[in-house]
């Protein structure tokens, strides 16, 4: 039988490397930790945001060559990051960085050694508030003032892009209202959601703007007209405007004024695209500037162009017919591409028109959600 003496020193000579062990949970859930929100600064990047926070250069450096972000995810000057700093151990930290197109966080942790990514969906308490304002100057400019969020003003013009040239049509002291989501993790204030209903003064009259939600997406609508007799449906699930049809744009990677001859839908890598009328597929493939195309002859002269696709659907043959609904690929950044979206232009008698009047705001697949039933 063991001594007493013998048997503690068995149980030291075992235990201790357990207790100089270092645990691989580099983020103490039991410390205590102040939480701040901070605005991206202009110009920032990963490495310049964890430097401005104490982060050392080589291990900011390191976590930019292990992030997880997707490739849609942007450093958007006056987006909001989160970081959590503990009270007694200063290194320890914690940065959430909020996806703006998609519903990712992720999550920085590092205790001055080394770092840990972990990437989660967003689940964010959601209020609804409510403004009211009269347009100085622009409505994009008005509305960018009042909330402090360029890309909510941006989400309130998809209301009504389709069906106004806003700039020209819109007077000084029109009235607008929304009431608009706004987000919050632990308790702070992230950013703003969805707008569920607008309105917006022009040529003297109110016109009113619900948003309504459907699987995949959502369309605003205005109460009277769902655009029925339009020829197109949307070719996306989801109107997120980035650029309009014009005769002259600065074009951001030629670094020059040419024409834009189509609308930007501005969607996450992947999305669906739809075919939005009957037709024919008269020419598929992949140029340097389009990048993967498709284009769809249609009746009444018209044809309709999809560019910039991630992938084009395997379905696709030349010289087949399709039916509106019908897929015909995915969103991507392929060609002359900053970030994913689809390029949508359309043809009239071999000329380049403004697809907007030309088009509703829901896919076909939800055209009885909006034809067929009053919008309340």
């Amino acid at each position: 039988m063991l001594k007493p003496l013998y048997l503690f020193l068995i149980l030291v000579m075992f235990s201790k490397p357990l207790l100089a062990a270092k645990p691989d949970l580099i983020y103490d859930q039991d410390l205590k930790y102040k939480v701040k929100v901070y605005k991206v600064q202009k110009g920032d990047g990963l490495v310049a945001i964890l430097n401005r926070h104490g982060v050392s250069n080589d291990l900011a450096n390191k976590s930019l060559g292990t992030n997880p972000f997707d490739e849609d995810f942007r450093f958007i000057r006056g987006n909001k990051y989160m970081l959590k700093s503990a009270i007694t151990k200063k290194a320890e930290k914690q940065f959430k960085f909020y996806c703006p197109y998609t519903k990712n966080i992720y999550v920085l942790k590092t205790n001055g050694e080394k770092v840990i990514w972990e990437t989660r969906k967003a689940n964010l308490d959601v209020e609804v508030a409510y403004f009211e304002g009269k347009v100085d100057g622009s409505i994009l400019a008005s509305i960018s003032h009042l909330l402090d969020d360029e890309l909510a003003a941006y989400r309130f013009m998809d209301a009504y892009q389709m069906d106004y040239k806003l700039r020209r049509q819109l007077q000084r002291n029109a009235k607008f209202s929304l009431h608009i989501e706004k987000q919050f993790d632990e308790g702070q204030f992230i950013r703003y959601g969805e707008i569920l209903n607008t309105s917006l003064e022009i040529a003297g009259k109110i016109d009113e703007r619900n948003f309504i939600r459907f699987p995949g997406g959502g369309a605003f609508v205005a109460k009277e007209d769902t655009h029925s007799d339009r020829v197109f449906y949307s070719p996306v699930d989801y109107i997120k405007i980035s650029s309009m049809f014009k005769p002259r744009r600065f074009h951001p990677i030629r670094k020059r004024r040419i024409a834009h001859l189509g609308i930007d839908f501005a969607l996450p890598q992947g999305a669906p695209i739809y075919a939005p009328a009957k037709g024919k597929v008269i020419k598929k493939g992949r140029t340097r500037g389009a990048g993967n195309y498709v284009v769809i002859e249609h009746a009444n002269s018209y044809k309709s162009y999809y560019n910039h696709m991630f992938k084009i659907d395997d379905s696709i043959r030349v010289g087949m017919n399709i039916k509106p609904g019908d897929i015909v690929g995915q969103i991507g950044c392929t060609g002359y591409c900053t970030m994913s979206h689809l390029h949508f232009a359309v043809k009239k008698r071999g000329r380049f028109v403004d697809p907007a009047p030309l088009t509703r705001s829901y896919p076909y697949k939800q055209r009885e959600l909006f034809e067929h039933r009053s919008i309340h």
